[in-house]
């Protein structure tokens, strides 16, 4: 009998070892890229650099010969103003990621495919402070949000309708943290959440292992959803939203061209193409 305890204490040993070697395996803290040293250091962005800074605002009572005027950082005023605007109308937000611009395809498809639904719709325009080296532009992004928020906060200012509440913030792999920087920053200022935020595949490089002062987090907005297609390359496999999609399992996905593999990129752009 003696022997036999023994044997059972061995197996709850193995199993206990086991189930700490299936947390490790999780991969929640593996990935590519995942620790920048010096990433959560404070940046700054000058006063004259904050007039690259800017949205470009096509809003919901636009026509195909309306401008597109976009706003830079000291013009709230002048945006609240813009007559294509229609704040009784939700409007979204769109952070691209890492060398995107707002007159790059994704974001002309973000423009058309909410206009169809309605929206005001706004581009930021973040593009001198993203064509740097990664783990420069991942330490800059906390400064880049803090500054829309203080934008965002400044139209609400203006008593010209502004409600946060209908503002959705869609933001694509760098853009999936950067956003989580300006819900953080609107709500220090206004004590106040923004609706809704959706990360498409948001970068996991640099922002993986940090706790979620410092990346994104579902205590950023009233509602945040994720979507994970590269979880373990440049995305993030951790459930960091209310609501987290991870498709095909999150790591890799089909290519529209038969028998070619959808590797690291491919399957992380898939979150916007999908």
């Amino acid at each position: 009998m003696p022997a036999f305890y023994i044997f059972v204490v061995l197996i709850l040993i193995s199993s206990v070892s086991t189930v700490q070697r299936s947390q490790v395996d999780e991969g929640y803290s593996m990935g590519f890229y995942s620790n920048c040293p010096g990433s959560t250091k404070p940046a700054i962005i000058s006063k004259e650099s904050l007039n690259y800074l800017g949205i470009k605002v096509i809003g919901a009572k636009a026509t195909p010969a309306s401008p597109r005027r976009t706003y830079s950082y000291y013009q709230m005023k002048d945006l609240a103003r813009d007559s294509t605007m229609n704040y009784g109308r939700k409007t979204v937000l769109f952070v691209s990621g890492y060398m995107d611009n707002p007159n790059f395809p994704f974001a002309r498809i973000v423009e058309t495919s909410y206009r169809n639904l309605g929206y005001n719709v706004w581009l930021l325009n973040m593009y001198k402070f993203v064509t740097m080296d990664y783990a420069v532009v991942a330490r800059v992004a906390p400064e880049v949000g803090k500054h829309v928020a203080e934008m965002l906060y400044n139209l609400s200012r203006q008593d010209v309708g502004f409600d946060p509440k209908k503002l959705e913030i869609l933001g694509l792999s760098l853009g999936g943290q950067t956003m989580s920087f300006i819900a953080k920053s609107y709500y220090a200022l206004a004590g106040v959440k923004i609706g809704r935020l959706t990360a498409l595949d948001p970068m996991g490089p640099c922002f993986r292992n940090l706790g979620p002062e410092n990346r994104l987090d579902k205590s950023d907005a009233d509602f945040v959803e994720l979507v994970g297609t590269n979880i373990d390359g440049y995305g993030v496999a951790e459930p960091l939203a209310h609501v987290n999609f991870y498709v095909n399992g999150g790591e890799h996905q089909a290519h529209d061209v038969l028998f070619m593999p959808c590797e690291m990129l491919c399957s992380h752009l898939r979150s916007f193409t999908l």
